[in-house]
């Protein structure tokens, strides 16, 4: 049902159905970090003891972490990058992935399935 809409402009997704009805639309990013080999550890802990950000993954590949940020405005996220994250030791570079629209397990399948249920 999308009468919750009627009236207001349409901001695309489930997410805009939380906005208008009392809620606030989080701003998910994916920080992606390069750090000096010897600092990679310690510097994990610090990004983790960041207002902001939900969680820190080791990856493999071109960069060395990989930060999960969850904020409810973009200039939280630009002091969380360009202030907090960058004043971490040990960081050499990062690059930031905003992200638009989370698919669940179920919305995956409802696109992708064979229709065989």
């Amino acid at each position: 049902d999308s009468s919750w809409r009627l009236g207001r402009p349409y901001l695309g997704d489930v997410r805009s159905k939380h906005f208008f009805e009392g809620g606030t639309i989080m701003v998910t990013a994916f920080i992606l970090i390069n750090a000096r080999r010897d600092k990679i550890h310690d510097a994990s802990q610090k990004i983790l003891d960041i207002d902001g950000v939900a969680e820190v993954y080791s990856v493999a590949g071109q960069w060395d972490l990989l930060a999960v940020a969850r904020v409810r405005k973009n200039e939280q996220l630009a002091k969380l990058v360009t202030e907090d994250m960058i004043g971490v030791e040990g960081i050499v570079d990062t690059t930031t992935l905003i992200a638009f629209r989370q698919y669940s397990e179920h919305d995956l399948e409802a696109m992708f399935g064979l229709g065989d249920e």
